[in-house]
């Protein structure tokens, strides 16, 4: 289990009771893999549980990312190929930074 994850379900969601079905942790494997497999988990869950924006979107309560040392978030680098494809339709991003995967 990553870090982030285990700390969140330590700190955050068992002591608000937040039912751990409504919990997704990204899966493994190469980033288009891991993306293309949470935006399906995404668009697969009822309403009650993931909401769908104007725009067909998948539309959730809260979303917990990692910052970097260098200030950036969620391995979202300022005009990197990923975030310049932003509006694309797609709900998930695969990340490839320098040998880091997202």
């Amino acid at each position: 289990e990553g870090k982030c994850y285990k700390g969140a379900m330590n700190s955050l969601v068992e002591p608000l009771g937040i039912p751990a079905a409504q919990v997704h942790k990204a899966p493994e494997g190469s980033p288009e893999q891991a993306a293309a497999q949470y935006e399906a988990l995404l668009k697969a869950q009822p309403p009650s549980v993931v909401a769908v924006g104007p725009n067909g979107m998948p539309a959730v309560d809260l979303v917990l990312l990692g910052t970097g040392e260098d200030g950036h978030v969620g391995s979202l680098h300022p005009n990197k190929a990923e975030i310049k494809a932003a509006g694309n339709g797609k709900a998930v991003l695969p990340i490839n930074e320098g040998g880091k995967t997202s």
